[in-house]
């Protein structure tokens, strides 16, 4: 199983992303990526990272390879939640994306990210 824990629900994910992580984990749960307030003290954080450590523990198995959770947003929160459960032997992994960047004959640039691969926090 692979728990998404990002700003960007698995439905909205590109088909490639998906059909892999479907094909690497069997399947993807959402657990909703909190708000975290801009002006949150480093206490509130790490509070807030042990909420989502409680609720990620029972849905997944540390150790298993094929159990992951997917984890990209406030980098704050994710660090104090990848350090704690790489600690425990859970696998976290994130999105890698290229930038493509394309000019119009008018001039105005347009971008958008392509989804390329998983990559594992070490």
């Amino acid at each position: 199983m692979l728990l998404n824990l990002s700003e960007k629900p698995s439905g909205k994910w590109e088909k490639k992303q998906y059909y892999e992580a479907i094909k690497q984990f069997g399947t993807v749960e959402d657990i909703e990526f909190p708000v975290v307030p801009a002006n949150a003290k480093l206490k509130e954080v790490l509070l807030l990272s042990k909420e989502f450590i409680a609720l990620i523990e029972p849905k997944i198995r540390p150790n298993e390879r094929t159990d992951a959770i997917h984890i990209a947003g406030e980098l704050t929160f994710c660090f104090a939640l990848i350090y704690v459960l790489r600690l425990r032997g859970y696998q976290c992994i994130t999105s890698t994306y290229q930038k493509e960047t394309k000019v119009r004959k008018d001039g105005k640039k347009i971008s958008r990210t392509k989804w390329i691969s998983f990559r594992a926090f070490v």
